[in-house]
């Protein structure tokens, strides 16, 4: 089990919003919050990371075992 988040969920979502929005340098926004500049980095990357990832189209078939094509 790991530690505990530092930063809520919403605050973290909040701040990666605002980096997309605000076309800020990611070090101009992570001042504003008063957060490390590296954390929010780490945000905004987890971020893009998972949004390629729910782009990308499933492997699997449409077609089923044993169905006729």
């Amino acid at each position: 089990m790991g530690r505990p988040a530092k930063y809520p969920s919403e605050f973290r979502r909040e701040a990666i919003a605002l980096v997309k929005s605000s076309g800020r340098p990611v070090a101009e926004v992570a001042r504003s919050l008063s957060i490390a500049e590296g954390t929010l980095w780490n945000w905004v990357k987890i971020d893009r990371e998972q949004a390629e990832r729910d782009a990308k189209p499933t492997t699997k078939s449409p077609i089923c075992a044993g169905s006729p094509a």
